[in-house]
């Protein structure tokens, strides 16, 4: 599903350049909705443009627009995990000069969502099975470590099932 990724500008530092908050504010998961906004007092008066750089990958829908007081856009649901999109952001200050950042946007690896395909599926529930079985049947285990040894087992089992469904 995707998410709401929020880029604040917070203010301009010294060296001009545009603080964007957290490196956080510098990541975002396929398909996520990202927004730039101006806190108060930061600075800027007004994103005039945002343009991706030459020669970088492009992660985006559709090329960041003014939407109201904000500007946004849509990461691309294809885009390759930890590709990165270099971007400038122009600006103006409040004495009404146009000025540039160029940050990045890193896409972030997807967290397992449930998604998957049924081979994916059936992977993991026959890892979860194997993996329960061939502890239930040890020998010599009371009732209550069977139980226990079951539970690992298939935690184990889908461990596992997940992890090859990773290597995909």
């Amino acid at each position: 599903m995707p998410r709401i990724r929020r880029i604040e500008i917070k203010k301009v530092n010294a060296d001009g350049s545009l603080d964007l908050g957290s490196d956080k504010n510098k990541n975002a998961w396929k398909s996520d909705f990202v927004l730039w906004r101006i806190k108060n007092n930061s600075g800027v008066k007004a994103i005039t443009k945002i343009e991706l750089k030459p020669k970088t990958d492009n992660v985006f829908v559709t090329m960041p627009f003014e939407n109201g007081p904000e500007w946004s856009s849509q990461i691309n649901s294809s885009v390759r995990e930890g590709m990165e999109c270099s971007y400038s952001i122009y600006w103006m200050d409040e004495n009404g000069r146009e000025r540039e950042h160029d940050p990045i946007i890193t896409i972030r690896p997807t967290p397992f969502s449930g998604d998957i395909d049924v081979e994916s599926a059936l992977g993991i529930i026959a890892g979860s099975t194997l993996g329960a079985a061939s502890t239930f049947l040890m020998e010599g285990s009371a009732f209550v470590e069977r139980a226990a040894a079951l539970i690992a087992g298939a935690i184990i089992g889908g461990i596992a099932g997940w992890l090859l469904l990773r290597k995909r």
